[in-house]
């Protein structure tokens, strides 16, 4: 292991404001629990973080001598295209971002991307250093033995087959055959019928060159309430359970920074949280959070 003393992991986020909070948590935990043999590169997309929450987070990450920060101010790209996806989901366009990691970044052969509303609870150098080199991009399949993919976004049936919440770009791939140039016709072509916008893009042009590490590299807090009987005999699913690497608090009712006594694995995210200096950044996120659900339900009440 001595060999990899200094090797950069490049770890490409995407955020906006609101997301500065879970943004620090994931970072801090994604450090604490990484090899320390390697240097953790932090790119942040992002559109209209503070100052002062640019000042915090890079305050944490600095608290680690093998780590790096830097943020690169997107100026709402995607701004006029996300309108039109925006009706048929939860998202922020900052996500969409995703689709411009290898032009952006040309230094990098290789980089993880990952989402901000996660837990790292293991290291993430194996996965980075083991990645499949022939492939685009590695990922969590989708685990649901029920679902059906299919090429044609037009239909109805599912048109994403992995977890874009962990990944892994070779970066080097893409910009030799294009790939970036193919994501952004993609969505520009098809934007009205995505859902789950860059998981379904990247599904659908680089499905033929994808590879799967093991589901603990992004394990879904929903997973722990499965009842589904072919899940829960499946190996893969129960060591990812057992021992996340990632824990992925998907959907807004699991957000611990928002529903801190309802979502799944609450407690465990907490903990990290008490050990960052960003216990501040959550009493003022969680009492204006608060406070808009309150003038919505009074609002209601008026009508």
């Amino acid at each position: 292991m001595k060999e990899a003393k200094n090797k950069i992991i490049p770890v490409i986020m995407m955020f906006d404001k609101k997301y500065a909070l879970p943004a620090g948590v994931a970072m801090y935990s994604l450090l604490k629990n990484s090899s320390p043999l390697y240097n953790y590169n932090f790119h942040i997309l992002h559109n209209n973080i503070s100052s002062s929450n640019i000042k915090l987070l890079t305050n944490e990450v600095k608290k680690f001598k093998n780590a790096s920060i830097d943020f690169i101010d997107m100026n709402n790209k995607f701004e006029d295209i996300w309108k039109d996806i925006n009706a048929n989901c939860f998202f922020t366009k900052e996500l969409l971002y995703k689709l411009l990691v290898p032009e952006i970044f040309p230094q990098y052969k290789k980089a993880i991307i990952t989402d901000v509303d996660v837990l790292f609870l293991g290291d993430v150098s194996d996965v980075f250093e083991n990645f499949v080199e022939d492939a685009y991009l590695c990922c969590t399949k989708e685990p649901n033995p029920d679902i059906e993919f299919s090429a044609n976004i037009t239909d109805n049936k599912a048109h994403s087959f992995f977890g874009a919440g962990f990944m892994l770009y070779n970066l080097e791939a893409m910009r030799k055959d294009n790939i970036q140039e193919k994501l952004i016709e993609y969505l520009c072509k098809y934007k009205e019928y995505l859902d789950a916008p860059e998981q379904e893009i990247l599904s659908q042009v680089c499905f033929e060159n994808v590879k799967f590490i093991h589901p603990k590299y992004m394990t879904l807090v929903i997973w722990y309430n499965e009842t589904d009987d072919r899940m829960l005999s499946n190996k893969g699913f129960q060591e990812a359970l057992t021992a996340p690497v990632q824990l992925h608090y998907i959907h807004k009712k699991n957000k611990p920074w928002l529903y801190p006594f309802k979502a799944i694995k609450s407690k465990l995210w907490f903990k990290y949280l008490l050990e960052t200096d960003l216990k501040c950044l959550f009493i003022k996120d969680y009492i204006s959070f608060n406070l808009s659900r309150l003038k919505k339900l009074f609002a209601k009440r008026r009508r």
